[in-house]
């Protein structure tokens, strides 16, 4: 896979679009266990491509790669390469996350960067709070203001980011102390090197939610636009070099901070003016972004205004991802959303983001679902609510691609014929929308058969003789 003109492209210039999951194991043994996505079951795994998921994001985890500094847990990383080679057998794709959230058990609930590297950062001397619960300024700040270390757990464990050891222990991490970038490197390059060759890994997405860094030091850091110049992208930079170094084919997947994402400026968005490594990796460079709206919390019973808050919100990233990725090169992955299914509240967000997806032909991995109860069983109103029409890979320019999914149900795409393209577009649709009696309407331009190695997709062929160039839409 590449990217050109925003957009991932395989081998036949096609556009490709993904839907699927997260699968994150915070903790051990580091890989996806149930109550998690059990991506070691052979039946689940076939279950997610039946539903049409073609791609995995998979939680490669640093603690769980390297427990010991310099030493890999080659155990680890076979059970891994078991998963992916599960999911190239169903012909679905990874993207390795090392996942981390507040960075550290000292400061939440798990290690998102090995325990030997954190301890190796230096110690803060501790200072006195001021008369506004915050840290005084000093070249280090006392860590019970306003939060303290390692006392946020649970459903407040973000809070934990607003401890001042996080943000100072992140700073550490981005300054290289005693080694960190460089160790980060070596771990890149170790997954580069392990998995570089599977043709279904889509690529590697560098870190989850970074963190501004000292914002009690520097409180400027808390502009987004700050954040992603002075601190990411130099480390991104690094990071890119070590995985180019063993892996110069598979897409490198790189986030802002969650807030940077909403307004589209050099200060108020992501701050980066290119993509990691320079304009010569335009062609191999994903923005990856989260969104959650903040705003069905705080009035959570009340669907009118979380529906057009988020709206409002949700529109607002949409278009800023566009804009970034205008200026810098590359494509865009929405990585993760999602709220709770079962409430109606939440799941309009879902829909919402859904819907507007499918508006910008955006690629997507849903966090926290996998479609299972607690005892283990297949919940197919909630599959139902993911698991929707869409074209995989499309032959052609995207013009359109809309499901109405509340009253019709009917799936209409619109595109323009390209002749450089000699491969034909797939669409994926879904047995438990659509029968074996599936009426499917064509432009004249076309020709549709049944996908030779999959049940639930049509492959769409344009007829040789008749122009290209011309909009073909299949309903």
């Amino acid at each position: 896979m590449s990217v050109r003109g925003q957009y991932i492209v395989d081998s036949c210039g096609r556009v490709r679009i993904f839907h699927g999951i997260n699968a994150v194991q915070k903790g051990f043994p580091w890989y996806p266990v149930f109550p998690n996505p059990p991506l070691l079951d052979p039946s689940y795994m076939k279950n997610l491509s039946d539903w049409g998921f073609n791609v995995i994001r998979l939680g490669i985890m640093w603690a769980g790669t390297e427990p010991q500094e310099g030493v890999y847990n080659e155990t680890y990383l076979s059970i891994m390469k078991t998963i992916v080679e599960s999911a190239q057998n169903n012909g679905i794709y990874v993207i390795l996350d090392m996942h981390q959230d507040v960075l550290s058990s000292q400061l939440a609930e798990y290690d998102g960067i090995p325990l030997w590297l954190y301890n190796k950062f230096p110690a803060c001397v501790p200072d006195t709070c001021s008369i506004l619960h915050l840290p005084t300024v000093s070249t280090c700040y006392n860590y019970s203001c306003p939060f303290s270390a390692g006392t946020v757990s649970g459903t407040n464990w973000a809070l934990g980011y607003l401890t001042s050891e996080c943000s100072y222990k992140f700073q550490q991490l981005y300054h290289n102390n005693n080694g960190a970038v460089v160790s980060w490197s070596m771990f890149w390059n170790k997954i580069a090197r392990t998995f570089g060759s599977y043709s279904n890994v889509l690529g590697y997405e560098l870190i989850n939610e970074p963190w501004a860094g000292d914002v009690y030091k520097n409180p400027a850091l808390l502009l987004p636009g700050v954040t992603g110049r002075l601190n990411l992208l130099p480390v991104y930079d690094k990071l890119n070099e070590a995985i180019r170094a063993d892996d110069t084919e598979s897409l490198l997947f790189y986030q802002p901070v969650t807030w940077g994402v909403v307004l589209n400026e050099v200060v108020a968005g992501t701050g980066f003016t290119r993509v990691p490594g320079g304009d010569q990796y335009r062609n191999l460079s994903v923005l990856a972004y989260h969104w959650y709206c903040f705003t069905i919390s705080i009035d959570p019973a009340n669907p009118t205004f979380a529906k057009t808050t988020c709206g409002v919100l949700g529109d607002s990233v949409f278009q800023s991802i566009r804009s970034d990725v205008k200026r810098t090169g590359g494509s865009s992955f929405l990585t993760e959303f999602g709220f709770d299914p079962t409430s109606p509240v939440d799941n309009q967000d879902n829909m919402f983001v859904l819907e507007k997806s499918d508006q910008y032909f955006q690629s997507w991995t849903v966090w926290g679902i996998d479609f299972l109860d607690g005892t283990g069983n297949v919940e197919d109103d909630i599959v139902l609510k993911f698991s929707r029409p869409y074209a995989r890979a499309i032959a052609g320019k995207p013009i359109s691609m809309f499901y109405d999914q509340d009253n019709t149900k009917c799936f209409t795409l619109t595109y323009i014929l390209k002749a450089s393209i000699q491969c034909h577009t797939e669409i994926y649709l879904p047995p438990m929308v659509y029968d074996s009696n599936k009426v499917v309407t064509l432009s004249s331009q076309l020709q549709w058969m049944p996908n030779s190695g999959d049940a639930n997709v049509i492959d769409v062929y344009n007829i040789s003789t008749l122009p290209i160039g011309e909009f073909a839409t299949i309903k």
